[in-house]
């Protein structure tokens, strides 16, 4: 349960939790995403005695949507991660997607919970036009609808390409995750109205990383379009403990669904 203001919703958080965890990972996912995102990489990460925690932020997913544009906003989304701190363990670290990454890089800059290690995956550092493009991609896919849910995962499978090949087993969970039925049509899993709140702009971020008192791993495909060298260039040299990665053949995010992908967050987490 989360208050904003005077109104109430629930949050939906799976979490994934080992005998005696070693410290607790918090995974924020992208935009339009969900927490079942992280399916594969929270399995991963409990083998190594990581306690894994992936809400569904509000308006996505499970949990509560608000239709209400004014409720989505980035204090509301910090009270969302307050809220999981009852899962905070010994050492504490946080991964984010995208725009969870950014709502993961403000919650810490601000907040009194120290994070031991940060992993950003595919969060744009500053802004250029492909974050736009990607802007607006959402802000239209918000108003679609499918008479059939065939054919709401068919639109998933084929714009969501980018995430490579992951293993066939993982698309049927991840297709139910990205849809939901409402009044007997089928739509992607956000609320439409957290996308007026999702504006074009220009930002600078990596003053907010400078704040940020962890290590951190930035992680790009090769072909992400929200790569940005020169602002990789001017985080990995603003401070130390901040490195990046750019995984060879990927596009944007990295789905961190293939063990590939996963080894390079357990392996920067323990060592």
């Amino acid at each position: 349960m989360v208050q904003l203001g005077g109104t109430f919703g629930t949050m939906l958080v799976r979490l994934w939790r080992p005998d005696n965890p070693r410290g607790s990972v918090f995974c924020i996912h992208g935009f339009e995403g969900n927490g079942g995102d992280f399916d594969y990489l929270a399995n991963h990460l409990v083998q190594y005695g990581f306690m894994t925690v992936c809400p569904d932020m509000i308006g996505r997913g499970k949990s509560s949507f608000f239709r209400d544009a004014s409720k989505y906003n980035v204090n509301a989304y910090l009270i969302c991660l307050a809220a999981l701190s009852k899962y905070a363990g010994k050492k504490n670290y946080f991964l984010g997607t995208s725009w969870g990454g950014i709502v993961a890089m403000a919650f810490l800059a601000g907040a009194g919970i120290k994070a031991d290690k940060l992993v950003l995956n595919d969060v744009s550092l500053q802004g250029s036009p492909a974050a736009d493009r990607l802007t607006a991609l959402i802000r239209q896919e918000a108003s679609f609808e499918f008479n059939r849910i065939e054919e709401a995962y068919a639109y998933v499978r084929r714009t969501r390409a980018f995430l490579g090949k992951i293993p066939e087993a993982l698309w049927p969970d991840y297709l139910q995750n990205r849809v939901r039925v409402e009044n007997g049509k089928y739509r992607l899993a956000y609320d439409p109205m957290t996308v007026p709140a999702a504006r074009v702009e220009i930002y600078d971020r990596i003053p907010l990383l400078e704040k940020i008192n962890a290590e951190v791993l930035l992680l790009y495909g090769e072909h992400s379009q929200l790569f940005d060298a020169e602002a990789v260039a001017r985080a990995t040299s603003s401070r130390p403990g901040v490195s990046c990665i750019s995984v060879p053949g990927a596009a944007h995010p990295l789905s961190l669904m293939t063990r590939e992908q996963s080894l390079l967050v357990s392996d920067f987490l323990t060592s």
